[in-house]
């Protein structure tokens, strides 16, 4: 089993939600976590050295995002390039809302769907390319480490509309990236300091 997780770490994570976080919910999380260490001796899900660290380097990073989100009707995300399930799966434990996740590596999708069956929830895994699925409208898009925010921003044009938000995870380049940005002058982008790490940072974006 990996490491459960620390009082520190529940102290975080319940400070995060203002919330705390029940028995059932805190065993399903765990499962993933078990689940991930296993899958990742087969197939590289996160980098390993990680691994020691998944509640806060993973887990409780990708929870973060739900104070954000800053709604009381059931949402449709769709989260990108979700990999072992970053930040989608933990959302979808953790929040009522319908998770499209979207990772064209079948491995990867094989791992979420493991991890959905056995936790029981309802997301919804997609083996696919982002630019193939025009099909949904999402509420809200997130990723995690995938690309830089112009890259994003192009690769999922086929779903903006006019009340989407984005919300990604990023790292030190957080400021560079939104320098570096060109043509997308009317968004609004506002840049919120990481629970988890100083260096890091969540950007959300809006204004489509």
């Amino acid at each position: 089993m990996p490491p459960l997780i620390s009082p520190d770490e529940q102290l975080l994570l319940n400070n995060i939600l203002g919330c705390d976080v029940s028995h059932e919910t805190q065993e399903k999380l765990a499962h993933y976590a078990y689940l991930l260490e296993k899958w990742q001796k087969k197939i590289n899900l996160v980098s390993t050295p990680t691994i020691a660290h998944l509640w806060r380097r993973h887990i409780i990073d990708s929870a973060q995002i739900i104070p954000l989100l800053n709604s009381a009707e059931r949402l449709v995300i769709m989260d990108i390039g979700s990999g072992a399930g970053f930040p989608g799966l933990v959302l979808a434990l953790l929040t009522p809302h319908q998770l499209h996740l979207v990772e064209s590596d079948a491995k990867k999708c094989a791992f979420m769907r493991r991890v959905i069956g056995e936790t029981g929830s309802t997301a919804i895994v997609h083996t696919s390319r982002i630019e193939d699925l025009s099909f949904i409208k999402p509420d809200v898009i997130t990723a995690r480490a995938l690309a830089s925010l112009e890259k994003l921003l192009v690769l999922t044009q086929t779903q903006h509309h006019q009340t989407l938000r984005c919300i990604f995870l990023k790292g030190r380049s957080a400021q560079q990236e939104k320098d570096d940005l060109t043509g997308w002058s009317h968004l609004t982008i506002t840049d919120h300091n990481s629970a988890t790490d100083p260096q890091a940072s969540i950007l959300t974006v809006s204004g489509f």
